[in-house]
């Protein structure tokens, strides 16, 4: 079984399904993200002990799953604080939270699972942009928005563990549409990391780090542009936004086979219409009760 990676004096992942990061001084580790569940927290704890490191604290990009499913029993067994961004907060201690964002209401018990529904956590302190001292580890936060409403990177010498900002080109090819909240913000924050001379070597959440992070950044961009400029063509006739969801997965050969798919693709097919809309692109009626989309 892999264990952590080094990347630059300090700095380590451990790779999976969900990267995570380490940011270490001494014997003094930072954890960046969780995984999923106690089982890949268990790894992480095993994987710092190989290493002769011990967790001191833990800090989450942000709340989705994935990312922050093992944040509960990390606390719990090592007594590490957990921190995040203020905008994160509310849904680590309160994870229901996602699955209403995404259903509308209090999401049925299909959505309530551990791929949607993380162990709540209590977050010991929210972390702004900039130098942060945990544990006798120096770090910076990074804000990486776009992905959800408060996404942060961590930036541990040389390298930035970046999460969800961009994920890899073949992650990309199987997923079709990126899960975005705000698209501006994402394109704006992809933008940014293209052209800084000082981004380093990135960590996404999903895909491998390393000097190709450039390509897959810039992949991740031109298809936030492809999405918006598709779904601005498809509402040359008006549709709701399930139509323009169901749409977007026939375009990019996305099968939906499970509830909480598809309403991960219907919420990132709203982000677009939200974008469309605020930037005077499209407009929205009430028909028979459907509201509808489309162009101006």
């Amino acid at each position: 079984m892999v264990g952590l990676v080094r990347l630059d004096q300090g700095a380590y992942y451990l790779p999976g399904p969900a990267n995570l990061g380490v940011a270490a001084a001494g014997r003094r580790a930072v954890a960046v993200d969780t995984g999923l569940d106690e089982d890949r927290a268990r790894r992480l704890l095993r994987a710092l002990h190989e290493e002769g490191l011990e967790l001191g604290a833990v800090i989450l990009t942000h709340s989705h799953a994935d990312h922050m499913g093992g944040a509960a029993f990390l606390a719990s067994r090592t007594g590490a604080p957990v921190f995040c961004s203020l905008e994160e907060r509310p849904f680590v201690e309160s994870p229901v939270l996602e699955g209403m964002s995404l259903f509308g209401g209090y999401p049925p018990r299909n959505l309530r699972n551990k791929f949607l529904l993380a162990p709540p956590c209590r977050v010991e302190g929210v972390l702004g942009p900039g130098p942060a001292l945990l544990a006798g580890v120096e770090v910076e936060v990074v804000p990486l928005l776009g992905h959800s409403l408060g996404h942060v990177g961590v930036r541990c010498g040389g390298v930035l563990f970046s999460g969800d900002v961009y994920i890899g080109r073949d992650v990309l090819a199987r997923h079709g549409v990126p899960f975005l909240v705000e698209v501006d913000a994402a394109a704006a924050t992809l933008e940014g990391l293209l052209a800084s001379e000082a981004a380093g070597c990135l960590v996404p959440g999903h895909g491998q780090p390393g000097p190709g992070w450039r390509e897959d950044a810039r992949a991740n961009l031109d298809r936030i542009r492809e999405v918006a400029d598709r779904v601005q063509r498809l509402l040359e006739r008006p549709l709701t936004s399930q139509e323009a969801s169901r749409e977007l997965c026939r375009a990019y050969g996305v099968r939906v086979e499970a509830p909480g798919q598809y309403y991960l693709m219907l919420s990132a097919t709203k982000a677009f219409l939200t974008y469309l809309f605020d930037q005077g692109l499209i407009g929205s009626s009430v028909r028979d009760g459907n509201l509808l989309w489309h162009r101006r």
